[in-house]
């Protein structure tokens, strides 16, 4: 028949102790009696405290003394004082003694709320310390064996001093994560981590004071999971902003990721609800750029990061894309040429480039048609474009006079330097270089050009020939169609 576990029963009583009221609810604390009072002694003094007071408290304390186990308990959490009959040396009491002291001090200054930063952190160092180095005396576990004996309890042996060792550390950490579970205190949780107990203690004390936040995160996620399956994704988006945001930077302090798969798995799920709320037909695009770029900073595991990071980027380039088509419903055409640049210089996909770069060729065609509207963008835009033509049909003829001066002689040969020329204005009109630049000019500059243009074209009749100046006019426009395509082939072959 098996016997009583006497070692189990000794780590539940650490376990039920182990809270924030562990020193000023000991027993020892509360009738003033040494740990080392003999049986005598305590009943004596019972007798005498509760007739002069009859405190319900002072009995119970009293009543937990009477109980071999839980004095046990208490003897260790209390001062053990100067060695008598149990023969240890005097350091190994007064280590120990410091210890209590220590811990049970930053236990009061954490219930008065006084504890900030570095002192914080100073006085809990300083408790984990005095624990540590009264621990490692290696009179320690001798001295509990000894008051086991001396309590002469059948019910008490080696097993019992067994299960304290065992559960020791645990209920060193207990009264910290009850404070800080009881507190939300996400600074207090991560102080675990100053105690030397073994590394997965510390970790399971940590989600054990995190367990009512993390439940909670879970009820609130699955309550905004079915608001946006509901068909309200933009109010689950908000609200997810408001109070699961927040949460996660709770726990980014006590439970930091990669280290606790219960909070990087919830981290995930946030992630995706971010996600599906920012992706939901009809959402604003400026609410789905946010809830996307917290979701991408959410995730931990790779593959979900990575999908929200491209549904970003698809957000972003969808986000240009509505853009240009509104500049361009409102004739702003050099505007809707600045985004669509923009958004090539960050496309790095070649079938996205191709795309923008389709949509930049509309963009010249639809603007250079000969009954294209005048750009309304506040940029010089058609009167930019005009004055380069311009330009060009004046220094046409002004070439061919200077390599043939015998031009007005040689007739026809004269349409020869606008028919070769002609491609090459429209390619510098269709490459990237003219978009980025004369486009984007200021409507003044862009009025200022058509003047020079206009006074240069004319000056070209007047000194050289007024006839080839008209000549060219007139092929420019029957070669016009085939050099405009000519020029968007040639700007595609310079595009890549």
């Amino acid at each position: 028949m098996t016997g009583p576990d006497r070692a189990g029963t000794a780590a539940a009583r650490l376990h039920a102790v182990a809270r924030a009221d562990l020193y000023r609810l000991n027993p020892f604390h509360r009738t003033g009696l040494p740990t080392d009072a003999p049986g005598r002694l305590v009943r004596q003094r019972r007798q005498q405290a509760l007739t002069a007071q009859p405190d319900p408290l002072l009995r119970a304390a009293f009543d937990l003394l009477e109980q071999t186990e839980q004095r046990l308990v208490a003897e260790l959490f209390w001062h053990w004082g100067e060695p008598g009959d149990c023969g240890c040396p005097a350091a190994l009491h007064e280590s120990h003694d410091a210890a209590v002291r220590a811990h049970a001090e930053v236990l009061d200054l954490e219930e008065q709320d006084v504890l900030r930063g570095r002192d914080r952190a100073s006085r809990w160092g300083e408790a984990a310390r005095a624990w540590a180095e009264a621990l490692a005396h290696q009179d320690f576990w001798a001295h509990v064996g000894h008051r086991v004996r001396a309590l002469r309890d059948r019910r008490l042996d080696e097993s019992t001093v067994d299960g304290l060792r065992s559960g020791f550390a645990a209920a060193l950490l207990g009264p910290q994560v009850a404070l800080a579970a009881a507190n939300r205190d996400a600074e207090l949780i991560a102080l675990l981590e100053v105690w030397a107990v073994e590394p997965e203690l510390a970790d399971q004390a940590r989600v054990l004071a995190a367990e009512a936040e993390l439940e909670r995160g879970q009820a609130l996620h699955e309550e905004l999971g079915a608001l946006q399956r509901a068909g309200e994704p933009a109010e689950a988006g908000r609200r997810a902003e408001v109070e699961l945001i927040p949460l996660l930077d709770w726990l980014d302090i006590a439970l930091p990721r990669h280290r606790f798969w219960r909070a990087d798995r919830f981290r995930d799920s946030v992630a995706v609800l971010l996600n599906n709320c920012a992706m939901a037909e009809g959402m604003d695009l400026a609410l789905a750029g946010e809830l996307l770029a917290d979701a991408a900073e959410t995730a931990v595991d790779k593959d979900t990061r990575a999908t929200i990071e491209q549904n970003l980027a698809d957000l972003a380039e969808t986000g240009v894309l509505r853009q240009v088509h509104t500049l361009l419903n409102a004739n702003r055409y050099a505007d809707a040429v600045r985004e669509l640049l923009q958004l090539r210089a960050v496309t790095t996909e070649p079938a996205d480039r191709a795309a923008i770069d389709g949509l930049l060729d509309e963009v010249n065609r639809v603007f250079l048609s000969t009954d294209a509207p005048n750009d309304a963008s506040p940029r010089s835009g058609f009167q930019s474009v005009s004055a380069v033509v311009l330009l060009f049909l004046a220094l046409i003829p002004t070439v061919a006079y200077l390599i043939l001066p015998a031009g007005r002689e040689v007739g026809p040969v004269v349409f020869l330097p606008t028919v070769l020329l002609a491609p090459v204005l429209m390619t510098v009109v269709h490459t990237r270089w003219f978009l980025g630049g004369p486009l984007q000019w200021k409507v003044e500059w862009g009025c200022l050009l058509n003047v020079l243009a206009l006074a240069a074209l004319v000056l070209v009749a007047i000194f050289i020939d007024w006839a080839a100046v008209l000549v060219v006019c007139v092929v420019f426009t029957i070669i016009g169609k085939p050099a405009r395509a000519a020029g968007r082939f040639l700007a595609r072959v310079i595009r890549r």
